[in-house]
């Protein structure tokens, strides 16, 4: 009931207070640090609630089952994304994943073309081409 009261305060333009922000809230110059904080904290929020709508439980389930069941996985980004590449390679090594990271598509390519048969899944096609481009 809560997700829904918000999401409809969102979409009609309701604010509870003059300083509340919908959407994203951009930092001014010489904006107090406290606003600032504030700011970032909503900016957040309103990230992880677009990110929770977007997710389907079926295909994480699906992902989780592969990622489960690979001994090998192969993680890639460039610029911002591949820190979270690198957050994946060093928390699944820690889990006992052997974890190849890297950050240049060409590199990538002919290690995931060698390691084709233990890439691909059979059971979740989908899945394993979203994990493949994605991760």
């Amino acid at each position: 009931m809560t997700d829904l009261k918000i999401q409809l305060s969102a979409e009609s333009g309701l604010r509870h207070n003059a300083n509340e922000h919908l959407g994203y809230a951009d930092v001014e110059l010489n904006e107090p640090f406290h606003a600032i904080t504030s700011k970032l904290s909503h900016n957040a929020q309103v990230t992880m609630n677009e990110t929770a709508q977007l997710l389907e439980e079926q295909l994480m389930l699906a992902a989780a089952e592969l990622i489960a069941t690979r001994e090998r996985i192969f993680v890639c980004g460039i610029g911002a994304s591949s820190l979270i590449a690198q957050d994946i390679q060093q928390k699944w090594t820690r889990l006992g994943k052997i974890v190849v990271f890297e950050n240049d598509y060409n590199l990538l390519l002919p290690q995931l073309v060698k390691n084709e048969k233990k890439v691909s899944s059979g059971s979740f096609p989908t899945v394993d081409t979203r994990l493949r481009w994605f991760t």
